[in-house]
């Protein structure tokens, strides 16, 4: 008697096992790709919040909350001077402040810096689990100084 028929059988059945289980693990790591990759995209929202809002603080002159354009407005050129920070008007801008509220995030302090000294905060102060991004600019006032501004920002 001859088992060739029983020998097919079994070969197939392996091969669908087979077949199966790789479709099975391609299918369950693209799923989770694809849940990481939203994980992803929802982080990288959050950070881009956070770098246009230091972008806009040093790039633009004007005090519409939620944002403030703190960037030195030079009448003679009738012009805002890019990363030249008005700190007489960012100081005005941000008095009475508590917090300023984005959408992923919430701003609790804006702050200077220069070479070898504490920082000097607008508003608010540093906390505990809170993100800070620093920017270098030039400081206009009496004297122009260089330095950073920065910007407190924690989980909403």
């Amino acid at each position: 008697m001859r088992n060739d028929g029983f020998v097919f059988t079994s070969d197939l059945m392996l091969a669908f096992v087979v077949v199966c289980t790789t479709l099975f693990i391609i299918v369950w790591m693209a799923g989770s790709h694809a849940t990481g990759l939203a994980d992803k995209i929802s982080d990288f929202s959050e950070q881009r919040e956070r770098v246009f809002f230091m972008d806009y603080l040093v790039k633009t002159h004007g005090n519409e909350m939620p944002a403030i354009g703190a960037a030195f407005f030079d009448s003679g050129k009738r012009r805002v001077m890019e990363n030249v920070i008005d700190t007489g008007f960012l100081a005005e801008a941000t008095a009475g402040t508590d917090a300023i509220v984005l959408q992923h995030s919430v701003v609790n302090g804006i702050f200077s810096q220069f070479p070898g000294e504490e920082r000097l905060f607008f508003f608010g102060s540093e906390q505990e689990g809170c993100m800070i991004l620093e920017r270098f600019v030039v400081f206009s006032g009496m004297s122009q100084r260089k330095g950073k501004v920065g910007a407190v920002f924690c989980e909403v």
